[in-house]
């Protein structure tokens, strides 16, 4: 759920926060679920998505989907990682499938440690797209590493 905090920071913590981005802990009043503050002496919690199968997960549109290139256009760290362990970014995609006009599209891939050097705006990889989902798109970072 959402809820907002106003609470005092020293100056020298808000350096540590950028909107949009920065995961802290909280503590919640169990009598008043509004009620939150942030908890400093705590670190934030890992968050990890829960495991999904078959319906466009990433493992199925990987092994079925057509294949397509993409560019990246901008991306960032969504501060979770899948079921598996692995980080989670949001990207911002040029796709250009196959035969069919270009198109952007925003989407969250996982991006494993050996995929990091591929990260850049402008990177063209090679993807698949769920053939009944042109929003299903998972970067390929395995081809990618082979140089496909």
């Amino acid at each position: 759920y959402q809820a907002t905090c106003r609470q005092r920071l020293p100056v020298w913590q808000l350096s540590q926060i950028q909107p949009g981005q920065t995961m802290v802990a909280v503590r919640v009043d169990a009598a008043d679920p509004s009620r939150v503050a942030i908890d400093w002496e705590t670190p934030p919690p890992s968050v990890r998505m829960a495991q999904g199968s078959g319906n466009g997960s990433a493992a199925e549109v990987l092994a079925t989907g057509l294949p397509c290139r993409v560019i990246i256009q901008q991306f960032q760290p969504l501060n979770m990682t899948n079921p598996a362990g692995v980080p989670m970014f949001a990207f911002a995609l040029t796709v250009m499938p196959a035969g069919g006009q270009p198109y952007m599209i925003q989407v969250g891939n996982p991006v494993p440690n050996e995929a990091m050097p591929f990260l850049f705006p402008g990177s063209q990889l090679p993807a698949k797209v769920a053939a009944n989902e042109p929003n299903g798109v998972v970067i390929d970072w395995a081809a990618a590493a082979r140089g496909e």
